[in-house]
């Protein structure tokens, strides 16, 4: 019976493996064929023809991926520069090197394109570039503690790291560190109390200066983040129906004019009461005696302005209590946010046009 379902079978299963190369075929980018062909004109030394499919692809260079953009620069810099010497043309092959050493500051040759000439000037292409970039990764998971991230530069930089929102534009997290050569920038999934990088659609944004000089650099890529679901218990508010007035209501009115009546009596006092006789027909009456009075009673209205009247210490006494008690139950509330978010993680991936 089985092998009767077999032959009924055999000829819907042919089908499919005959499709299949086809449906993989489908899947293949067009850039990825002209790739190719640029490839095999290379291995069959027609460098020409190798150049003008390269020029073709350099024509939109902004809208290939990352991973073709190295690819197309080390093809064009080999066809520039072969090992026959009068084929050999070294700026046009430097200034792809400079291109390729731009998108990825810590690029190799292929092992099946690079010869000793060749490396030379990728160096030197490299001695010449200010570039900064990431280091290329599958997925990067973010924990707690960081998640690292690997940088590359050819010259020591400054170097400013962000994950940011695509939608909103709203940076998440972000590091800093000085790159000389590679470096790792650490990104942190939450915080202890909050989940910091959420899933969806994020760009990776480099910001680079280049140490001693006014060189700098920016770039970024699109990632996806995913991660899991996290409910946050929310941390619980001081309510200020709860605390009572610690202090009695103060007498500003009866304090500004103890201060007037002082102030009045300085002044008469240093105008009029001076003794009798000689002595009130030698002295004049002091007009000190006015300011003085003026700075007194002046005095006593900002007083009475700041009066904040006496303390009420039962009060004082309810008020301590509530605040200790809502300080137990945010301490409280916390340590359960801490709980669920010590074994949260968030994974970093290349978004698809990235890859």
């Amino acid at each position: 019976m089985l092998t009767r379902a077999l032959r009924r079978a055999a000829p819907l299963l042919a089908l499919v493996l005959a499709a299949a190369p086809l449906a993989a075929q489908q899947r293949r980018s067009p850039t990825d064929d002209v790739l190719e062909a640029a490839k095999r004109a290379l291995n069959d030394l027609r460098y020409d023809e190798a150049i003008r499919l390269g020029r073709d692809l350099e024509a939109f260079a902004d809208r290939l991926r990352p991973a073709q953009v190295v690819t197309l620069r080390q093809l064009l810099a080999l066809a520039y520069y072969p090992e026959e010497p009068e084929r050999q043309q070294p700026d046009s092959a430097l200034r792809q090197l400079v291109a390729l050493v731009t998108v990825r500051p810590d690029a190799e040759l292929a092992p099946d394109l690079r010869w000793r000439g060749l490396d030379s000037l990728l160096d030197m292409a490299r001695a010449r570039t200010f570039a900064v970039g990431l280091v290329p990764a599958d997925e990067v998971v973010l924990t707690g503690d960081g998640g690292p991230i690997e940088v590359a530069a050819t010259r020591p930089a400054r170097v400013r790291l962000s994950l940011v929102d695509r939608a909103s534009g709203r940076v998440v997290v972000a590091d800093t560190a000085l790159v000389n050569g590679r470096g790792m920038l650490r990104l942190r999934a939450h915080d202890g109390q909050t989940a910091l990088v959420r899933a969806g659609e994020h760009v990776l944004r480099l910001v680079a200066h280049e140490v001693g000089a006014r060189d700098s650099v920016r770039s970024e890529r699109a990632v996806v983040v995913a991660a899991p679901a996290v409910a946050l218990q929310p941390l619980p508010a001081l309510d200020p129906a709860r605390l009572r007035p610690e202090t009695e209501r103060p007498d500003r009115a009866r304090t500004a004019v103890k201060g007037l009546l002082f102030g009045v009596a300085t002044a008469a006092i240093g105008s009029v009461a001076r003794g009798g006789g000689r002595l009130a027909r030698d002295f004049e009456p002091d007009p000190r005696a006015a300011g003085i009075g003026g700075i007194i009673t002046l005095g006593s209205f900002a007083l009475a302005a700041t009066e904040k009247g006496r303390p009420i210490p039962a009060n004082v006494r309810a008020n301590g209590l509530v605040r200790a008690a809502h300080a137990r139950a945010l301490q409280a509330a916390r340590d359960e946010n801490a709980r669920r978010l010590a074994g949260y993680r968030a994974t970093l991936r290349p978004a698809p046009e990235e890859q």
